[in-house]
Parts: structure tokens; sequence; C-alpha cells
């Protein structure tokens, strides 16, 4: 059962990681940003679960940091994370700033247009 969920959480990462950046800069730049969050994030896990552990007296308690570190992400990339399912990854770059992201999302839309008259 945790081979699905850990799978499932793969696919979903590695998607993520390449929609993020341009395809020029598409390697390097996602493998610096995974290993950095990683740094920030899971380094310390041990220790936060070892205190929690000891303060929270159950044994179940370090898996409340994994919960806290989801929904935080869940929240961050919910209302940050542009759209992308209709860019094409080749040759367009998704942009974090709201002039870009209408432009793409228009394109978009006119991309998709274009293919119902197709």
């Amino acid at each position: 059962m945790l081979v699905i969920v850990q799978a499932a959480a793969n696919v979903v990462m590695t998607v993520l990681l390449v929609e993020l950046y341009p395809p020029e800069t598409r390697s390097s730049s996602s493998s610096v940003g995974y290993n950095i969050s990683s740094a920030f994030i899971a380094g310390p896990a041990s220790y936060i679960g070892a205190w929690l552990a000891a303060t929270i007296q159950t044994p179940v308690s370090p898996a409340f940091y994994l919960v806290a570190v989801t929904i935080v992400t869940s929240i961050v990339l919910y209302n940050m994370l542009p759209e992308s399912i209709k860019w094409n990854l080749h040759s367009e770059r998704p942009s974090w700033s709201e002039g870009n992201l209408h432009k793409m999302q228009v394109a978009a839309a006119k991309m998709a247009k274009a293919e119902v008259v197709r």
C-alpha cells in the first residue's frame, strides 16, 4: 500500500518540477530547488520528530510534522502555482507574475479554440 502512495507522490513531484522551469534550465533549476528544499524540510525532520515524540508522548507524534508540512505546502502550491494544462512546455515559459500569467491563459484559450476549429 505504501508503494502506491509513494508512486503517486513521485509522479506528481516529477511533473511539478518539469512544469515549473523553462526548458533551457529545467534540469539544473529543478535539482537545485529540490535539494535546497529537501535540506530545509527533511534535514531537521529527525530532530523535530524526536522532540515531538518526547513532548507529546505518543508514538505517532512525529507524523504531525509531516502533516503540518503537507498542509503548508498544499496551501502554498494551490495559491501560487500557475495552471499549465494547455501550455506547450517545450516552448512557453511559465511565469509567476500576474501579467504574464494572464497572457499565458489568453494564449492557451486561443490555442484551445484553434484546436476546436480544426
